[in-house]
């Protein structure tokens, strides 16, 4: 084909020129182009992007150069402002040549001594009603004019539907969403925590996960319900506190973790039958997660902060990649050519997910930039690859949210993520069904509740009528007390006997661990936004705007009033210690007067300050959380008075004691005199499961006796019908 013609006009293509009859009209190499580019595509629309990238390949140009050819175009054509006659504007999308064309095989124009050379064409060039008959010669008039009655009916209606289908194309797939809910558990029994939440695994009749025994209980057991809902049944297993981590092909037998401790960072892997009960160790492996392969044949797990590749029976491994952080939670991409994975940063707190190519090379951070701090975790695919489902914490609430994975269909999809439930409850723990129209996941409702330990009947009680608090402090004068409800995170005060109950702040503001003035005039706490670092705040106890006390750190945190008000001693959190705005882990004094800060001499690596009553003494924590020490005002220096475990040191009101809570399974509330630094054993934690904004809180009464808020979440399995284009 060597040109065009369409109207009065001819195109030699191969001598690059545009006639109107024996008229050569001058065309800039670039307008020529944008002719051609139109004229090989009449009828369609050509994109804006399509045209920068066919006429400007290697270069970027504003729209405005392509319209600008457009126009000189046009000019040239004289076509009129409206494009009607050669050239159609889409407004915002592209341009259309409208005109009929016809191809020149052939042909050629060699100046003012016009030549034509036809080949097996016609000896009159068509009209734009004209058929040319299969012994290439035009028809009759009389079937021209029924050619011209049915190009008058069918166009409009080829055009119409052709741009259908484009609209259709270019409009994006609705997004997936839920259409229904139905609560399969109604047990209110916890479901165990394990990386950011619980595990359910499903062999598409039964659901699996792991519960605890009975509400408010530490102790947990492997479970199961019918897909359908119904009665929580047990499973017997040797193991004292199971994670189980994914089904094996054939979904008989579970990949699972044995926890001997909640203090613990990793545990041995196990699998477990069960069909026949039976479990056998994987070589010996220490993990915090794991996953088998869609081919059954490998396992992927992580410890510290490396994600490995073994064979199915734990042997031969190797490392993948190593990430800034600690993995878990990972999940095998359903064609086995991808593992996706939380990594919790220790330093921020924060979770991102992540993934990587099965041979450990593509290693990207997934969303960034999305969620700030970044808290998504625990993503899984459906069982077709089309989607990816994870969990994401916004404004202090778990929700569960997808990413449309195939991109291979004609119609788009959107890139991002699309938020599946909305409150009120926390949902986490995403599973798939096997026929993808399900989603099943654990809805919780967070609440403690508050208990103090009696010592006549050596038994945790309900308090203050269990409210769900924590961080409670009283006033010098034992006629106040101060706290924060969980877990909304808003400052509270009441009298003892809870009249002239009034909040002190609101939302977003969350704060934690109030303290009272020596006066009683005034409460120091934490307090944060949502996403904001832990700031110090002072607040008066009869209400009105929280002052900000230090500025340019972040994260300051564990104000204690010293004994005469004047001061206050405060530490750093150890976990966000890589922080460039984060003060070195240590203890500080900030006079109230001045506003200046000072480091105390010998408190490196020390935090969690608590300022004796009487002033003589300032307890902290080694940032191990594995010794107690106590700074003597007297002699101005540290020594040590305990070690083995502590949390949240806390001081008699006579100053003579020293109490906190110790780690690991067999957990004790512990104390120890000032006097001969004895230590005692008071009352033993490990049938209480606590709770709190930190994870747990523990406290004293005005009489000394323990404190705890009590994992008291209402949680259950929850199937969600799922409408996934």
């Amino acid at each position: 084909m060597s040109g065009f013609r369409f109207g009065e006009f001819s195109m030699n293509v191969a001598e690059r020129q545009l006639r109107r009859g024996g008229e050569c009209i001058q065309l800039t190499p670039k307008v020529f182009d944008t002719l051609l580019f139109l004229v090989e595509n009449a009828g369609h629309l050509v994109a804006k992007d399509t045209f920068l990238k066919h006429l400007w390949p290697d270069a970027f140009v504003e729209e405005s150069s392509l319209a600008q050819s457009v126009s000189l175009l046009r000019k040239a054509l004289g076509d009129d402002g409206n494009g009607s006659k050669f050239i159609e504007t889409v407004p915002k999308r592209g341009y259309r040549f409208v005109a009929t064309v016809w191809p020149l095989d052939g042909e050629s124009d060699t100046g003012n001594g016009r030549e034509a050379v036809k080949a097996q064409a016609p000896k009159e060039p068509p009209s734009a009603n004209s058929e040319l008959s299969l012994d290439g010669k035009w028809p009759s008039k009389q079937m021209r004019s029924r050619w011209v009655r049915l190009t008058a009916y069918a166009g409009p209606l080829v055009g119409v539907a052709a741009i259908w289908l484009l609209s259709f194309w270019a409009r994006p797939l609705p997004a997936p969403r839920v259409v229904g809910t139905t609560r399969l558990t109604n047990d209110g029994r916890p479901k165990w925590q394990g990386y950011e939440g619980p595990v359910l695994l499903t062999d598409g009749s039964r659901i699996y996960f792991v519960e605890a025994l009975e509400k408010g209980q530490a102790h947990f057991t492997v479970a199961e319900i019918p897909v359908s809902g119904g009665e929580t049944v047990p499973i017997p297993s040797p193991f004292s506190r199971p994670q189980i981590l994914d089904f094996a092909r054939v979904r008989s037998s579970f990949l699972l973790m044995n926890w001997t401790s909640r203090a613990e960072l990793e545990a041995q892997l196990w699998t477990f039958n069960l069909l026949g009960g039976g479990s056998a160790r994987l070589n010996d492996l220490m993990v915090s997660d794991g996953s088998w392969s869609p081919t059954g044949d490998e396992i992927v797990y992580s410890r510290e902060s490396g994600v490995y590749l073994a064979g199915a029976d734990g042997r031969d491994s190797h490392k993948l990649v190593t990430v800034p952080g600690r993995p878990g939670a990972l999940h095998w991409s359903p064609d086995g050519r991808t593992v996706r994975f939380t990594v919790a940063d220790p330093g921020t707190r924060s979770t991102s997910l992540w993934e990587v190519s099965a041979d450990g090379a593509h290693l990207q951070q997934l969303l960034s930039g999305w969620n700030k701090p970044s808290r998504e975790c625990c993503g899984v695919w459906s069982g077709d690859g089309r989607y990816f489902f994870f969990q994401s914490l916004r404004n202090n609430r778990w929700e569960i949210w997808a990413i449309a994975e195939d991109k291979r269909r004609l119609r788009k999809r959107s890139a991002e993520p699309v938020q599946l439930t909305s409150g009120p409850m926390d949902f986490y723990a995403p599973a798939p069904s096997l026929d993808g129209k399900k989603l099943y996941v654990v809805g919780a409702l967070k609440r403690g509740e508050l208990m103090r330990y009696d010592g006549t009947s050596r038994r945790f009680v309900p308090y203050f009528s269990g409210l769900s608090a924590e961080g409670l402090d009283f006033s010098a004068d034992g006629i106040w007390i101060t706290y924060t409800l969980f877990p909304e995170g808003t400052l509270w005060r009441c009298k003892m006997d809870g009249s002239e109950r009034q909040q002190l702040t609101f939302a977003p503001m969350r704060a934690f661990l109030p303290r009272w003035s020596p006066n009683g005039r005034e409460i120091v706490f934490m307090g944060a936004a949502s996403g904001k670092p832990w700031r110090i705040f002072r607040i008066s106890a009869e209400g009105g705007s929280p002052e900000e006390l230090l500025q340019g750190h972040e994260n300051e945190f564990d104000p204690t009033w010293s004994s005469d008000g004047k001061q206050l001693a405060f530490g750093s959190p150890v976990w966000n210690v890589e922080s460039a705005n984060a003060r070195p882990v240590a203890i500080y004094l900030l006079d109230l007067r001045t506003r200046e800060t000072s480091k105390m001499p010998g408190s490196e690596g020390l935090f969690s300050p608590r300022w004796s009553p009487d002033g003589k003494h300032l307890a902290a924590v080694s940032s191990d959380s594995e010794r107690l020490v106590l700074f003597d005002f007297a002699i101005h220096k540290w020594f040590e008075v305990a070690s083995g475990g502590v949390t949240f040191p806390r001081w008699s009101r006579d100053s003579k004691y020293i109490y906190w809570d110790g780690l690991g399974e067999e957990a004790f509330v512990n104390r120890v005199r000032i006097a001969d630094h004895l230590v005692e054993r008071i009352v033993s934690l490990k049938d209480i499961r606590k709770t709190g904004a930190m994870g747990s809180w523990a406290g004293s009464a005005r009489d000394g006796s323990p404190l705890v808020l009590r994992y008291a979440n209402s949680e259950e399995i929850y199937a969600l019908d799922l409408n996934l284009p």
